[in-house]
């Protein structure tokens, strides 16, 4: 059964190790998700760019 979460932001010494480790997953997939929608801006801007020429 999941935790509810608390309604305060914890400090990153109050997460369990699982937290943590969660918690550090996370934080990668989203810089993994940002770069992943900085590559697909830029091929945009280039193909957009090659259209208007």
């Amino acid at each position: 059964m999941k935790k509810t979460p608390p309604t305060k932001l914890m400090e990153a010494d109050e997460l369990s190790a699982e937290e943590k480790k969660e918690l550090s997953s996370l934080q990668s997939e989203v810089k993994a998700l940002s770069d992943t929608v900085a590559g697909l801006t830029n091929s945009k801007d280039v193909l957009k760019q090659a259209v208007t020429e």
